[in-house]
């Protein structure tokens, strides 16, 4: 849900000429990328019992998280050019959180 709400934010940034937005897009990417790493390691300590017994499951899991963490590069991708456009500031100017 997370990366769902990121890439609404990302797109209604671009369409409601919003700067605040579109920064805000960028802390919700760093959440989503701290909560993936966390999953990631929590998959992998538990690997090791019976819950990830069967392989697949496992595998399927990193690929779910990762295609879901993709999608919030994705919509953090979407919201630096609007942040960009609607700030006037240079690259250089940007937040870090940002870039």
């Amino acid at each position: 849900m997370m990366a769902e709400v990121e890439l609404r934010d990302a797109v209604l940034s671009i369409l409601r000429d919003d700067a605040q937005l579109a920064h805000g897009v960028a802390k919700k990417d760093e959440d989503l990328d701290a909560l993936y790493a966390a999953e990631i390691k929590r998959i992998f300590q538990s690997a090791s019992t019976a819950l990830f017994y069967d392989f697949r499951v496992g595998t399927n899991l990193l690929f779910i998280l990762r295609a879901i963490e993709r999608i919030g590069d994705h919509a953090k991708t979407l919201a630096i050019p609007s942040f960009y456009l609607l700030t006037s500031q240079k690259k250089e100017c940007i937040p870090e959180t940002v870039c």
